[in-house]
């Protein structure tokens, strides 16, 4: 019998339980003869959606979204009804007529998402095929062999390798009905530009060569992305290579290991967040399977807003380097905002990370989460560590109090208060004092009060002192322009001040000097992340810092431009015509010279 699209979608929903489906993205719990859970679609403490298994339905009295499973997974993923039903289709296991997809009733046509998540699917396929047995892939299968990987987890990742080749993969998925334009948009190739080394006409590339491929993947499942592990050591190209952003990868929304271990995350009632990939996947091959890592970014206020809808309970595992611990107090300070219980697992100081510690007796992993202190208390113990004189203190107190400010729990506040000032030998009366005086925004997480406090002329500073501490010779002839610029504020001003009084201003001074810094491993986190975001760093890298120069003298233009609007309106206010004209004159010539840039 002929079946319409409404047939299949009702078959879809009879073979897909929206509580079970719900339930991988919100923690439910039985409420009478329905399922409770907080509300996906907007903030909220208190459970305000309910699940029906009879009804097949959702409905949230907080903020009036429900629906079918449809519904939510259209609001949730942000597709479109037919991207939404070819992915409910596979999940179901129900086959979708082909005519159902040349127009929909809808008129909506096949989507561009559900045509690059197709793309990223096949990408991940070929990539594992050509790992698991082309004989080129000999030196990454060694590689992954090396590192304990077995041949089952190497089958659950789906890891995959990307021949060094210019253009594999564009050949292979232009084969299956693929464009160069949707391998650019998915972020599988790159756009020419000054690459001179590919000698076909083709205006594309591939964007990852000679490389371990470590698919990225959404709640779902779905590839989204991929991350690139260098096996080649190109010159100027980072160790880790991320996908760029595309219309179905948003890497401050995507959270690695994620749909393999939330059903264990809501069993445990935690989640680990650790620093690399090959970290949860030492962690799940072992059997703890609760653990996930960012994307090759920060940990951002939704990726925390995401896990809450699992648990409350987020343990923390960093690098004890500088970055580390700087990347560890925003995490704690976002937790904070969102009234999360955070701890921190600290390795025995033998082991860099999670993987070398489970290599070594996967006993140490376990061990070490349990002896996981809560997040605030180890900051303070951080911070105190060494406390040698009053400045110290001061410094201690000015990193904590914004933290302790932020808790949602007045209980929380008085028990931090109480231990820092225990710790720092003042009154508790003293540090509520101090804490009242402090303005609202520092009560902000401290990434946003970095992000506020800074501008971002300041963010274009560290990224320009990152690229000299790394790469000093692009600036080649404008080294001594680009110390010019720099301005002497933020956490990097010391350091400004001593670049801008050397005298030579040459490669090797400079350098040695940002390599003798304390905040050299800030920079280096600031390089490897400039180097995934470029299409190709050994082409993008000089662009990089031209962009970097302009923006640069644009802000210091508009610095000149304030500083002399403010000597005319004083001018004025005491009647000196004569420096007004003067003053009115230097003005015109500072903008035509901005617009000459």
């Amino acid at each position: 019998m002929f079946k319409t699209m409404n047939d299949e979608v009702e078959e879809i929903k009879r073979k897909i339980d929206i509580v079970e489906f719900i339930g991988s993205y919100v923690t439910l719990k039985k409420a009478g003869t329905n399922y409770k859970g907080l509300c996906p679609f907007h903030n909220e403490k208190t459970p305000s959606m309910m699940v029906s298994p009879e009804k097949q339905i959702f409905k949230c009295f907080g903020c009036s979204e429900g629906g079918d499973v449809f519904s939510f997974l259209m609001k949730i993923e942000a597709l479109g009804f037919g991207d939404a039903l070819k992915t409910l289709a596979v999940k179901a296991g129900v086959t979708l007529k082909p005519r159902y997809f040349e127009k929909l009733t809808s008129g909506e046509q096949p989507g561009q998402k559900s045509r690059l998540l197709e793309l990223n699917e096949l990408a991940g396929r070929v990539y594992h095929k050509v790992l698991v047995d082309h004989p080129k892939a000999v030196k990454a299968r060694e590689y992954l062999d090396g590192r304990g990987i077995t041949q089952k987890t190497i089958e659950e990742f789906n890891f995959g390798y990307a021949p060094d080749s210019w253009d594999f993969l564009i050949r292979f998925c232009e084969k299956h009905g693929y464009t160069e334009k949707e391998l650019i948009l998915s972020g599988l190739a790159v756009r020419k530009n000054q690459i001179e080394n590919s000698s076909n006409n083709r205006q594309s590339y591939d964007r990852f060569r000679g490389r371990i491929m470590f698919p990225i993947c959404n709640i779902l499942g779905s590839t989204v992305a991929f991350t690139g592990r260098d096996l080649v050591d190109r010159e100027n190209s980072p160790k880790y290579l991320n996908s760029s952003e595309s219309p179905i990868y948003h890497k401050s929304l995507i959270i690695y290991g994620l749909d393999k271990a939330k059903i264990e995350i809501k069993k445990t009632d935690r989640v680990i967040i650790v620093e690399g990939q090959m970290d949860v996947v030492a962690c799940h091959q072992a059997g703890f399977r609760n653990v996930v890592a960012t994307s090759g970014t920060s940990l951002t206020k939704e990726m925390l807003e995401t896990l809450s809808r699992y648990t409350f309970n987020i343990y923390f595992c960093f690098d004890s380097d500088n970055a580390g611990q700087l990347a560890l107090k925003r995490a704690i300070g976002l937790a904070g905002e969102l009234d999360l219980g955070t701890k921190v697992v600290t390795l025995p100081k033998e082991f860099k990370d999670p993987d070398e510690a489970i290599q070594k007796d996967p006993k140490n992993w376990p061990e070490a989460v349990e002896r996981a202190k809560p997040g605030l208390e180890h900051l303070v113990d951080i911070y105190t560590s060494n406390l040698n004189d009053i400045n110290d203190k001061r410094a201690a107190q000015k990193e904590l109090l914004p933290l302790i400010k932020i808790l949602k729990s007045e209980t929380e506040k008085e028990y931090y208060i109480k231990y820092l000032a225990k710790k720092l030998l003042v009154t508790e009366q003293t540090l509520i004092e101090e804490m009242r005086r402090l303005k609202v925004q520092e009560s902000k997480s401290p990434e946003v009060q970095k992000e506020e406090e800074t501008g971002s002329e300041l963010s274009d500073q560290e990224k320009l002192l990152a690229v000299l501490l790394e790469k000093p010779a692009v600036l080649k002839d404008q080294l001594g322009k680009a110390v010019q610029l720099l301005r002497p504020m933020g956490e990097f001003e010391r350091l400004i001040i001593k670049i801008k009084q050397l005298d030579p201003v040459d490669e090797k001074t400079v350098s040695d000097i940002l390599k003798q810094t304390v905040k050299k491993d800030r920079l280096k986190e600031i390089w490897l992340g400039l180097m995934s975001e470029l299409d190709d760093p050994e082409a993008g890298i000089n662009d990089l810092a031209e962009d970097l120069l302009k923006g640069l003298k644009k802000a210091s233009l508009e610095d000149r431009k304030n500083i002399i609007l403010k000597q005319i309106s004083e001018a004025d206010s005491k009647g000196d015509k004569k420096l007004c004209l003067k003053l009115l004159k230097e003005l015109n010539s500072v903008i035509i010279n901005g617009s000459k840039e």
